[in-house]
């Protein structure tokens, strides 16, 4: 395979790695070469995803508690002695109609989907900077532009990461880029348990996609792949739609 498409030499720090997209990236980067600390809150289903892989390192960790950026990334540094690539795949989505939105599950959509990844990028940034070229990879969510019913809480803070996102493009520069990728609906462990209980709703969300299904943890982590490599270097601060066309859809 061409050394364009490798990450050799590199460490990534990947969220949420338990299942779905985190899980995905994990493996694939660790196939192009890269170490992994892999992160999430479930110590169980972390241990589960990431049994047989090399090159990884897991630490069952909340993102959103208290000191965890400095547990995340001081992990990877004793792990590995360097940090290469952030990408930020923790969070979480509450449906709740505006009227009947509490505090509670508004501040859990911000706390978890942008504040956490803010605080984790703030605490690799000087480790990013140690390096000849640094990533960050944040997973926002094509309801940044386009949205429904019920997702005030997610959209509202899938903003903020894209928002965040931007204004690190700017600060980093020339060494290290800031990017985000907007998923449509994906198969994974947010939305599955989602669809099993209402069947329905798989065939809703395939009804908005032109190619006909929904995304796979598989279509997202080769597009963080792509962001991260050094051929990507001139990629920076953009919104990257990985939907099969759900946005365009209209």
């Amino acid at each position: 395979m061409s050394e364009t498409y490798r990450l050799d030499g590199k460490v990534a720090v990947v969220t949420g790695c338990a299942s779905g997209v985190g899980e995905s990236v994990a493996k694939l980067f660790t196939e192009r070469g890269a170490e992994v600390l892999a992160v999430d809150v479930n110590a169980e289903g972390l241990e589960t995803a990431m049994d047989g892989i090399d090159n990884v390192t897991s630490l069952a960790q909340d993102v959103t508690s208290n000191g965890a950026e400095d547990a995340i990334i001081d992990a990877a540094l004793d792990s590995y002695g360097q940090v290469d690539i952030v990408i930020n795949n923790a969070g979480r989505v509450i449906y709740s109609e505006v009227h009947e939105l509490t505090d509670e599950i508004w501040n859990m959509h911000l706390d978890l989907n942008v504040t956490a990844a803010m605080r984790i990028c703030r605490r690799a940034i000087p480790e990013l900077r140690k390096r000849p070229i640094g990533r960050i990879v944040n997973i926002g969510s094509a309801v940044t532009l386009r949205s429904s019913p019920g997702l005030a809480g997610y959209t509202a803070s899938k903003h903020a990461l894209e928002g965040l996102t931007r204004v690190l493009s700017q600060e980093l520069v020339p060494n290290i880029t800031a990017n985000c990728i907007h998923p449509g609906t994906i198969l994974s462990g947010m939305t599955i348990p989602l669809m099993e209980e209402d069947p329905s709703l798989k065939e809703h969300y395939e009804s908005f996609s032109p190619m006909g299904r929904l995304a796979l943890p598989e279509d997202i982590s080769h597009a963080a792949l792509f962001l991260c490599l050094e051929a990507s270097s001139f990629i920076n601060g953009i919104g990257l739609n990985v939907d099969g066309g759900y946005v365009a859809y209209g």
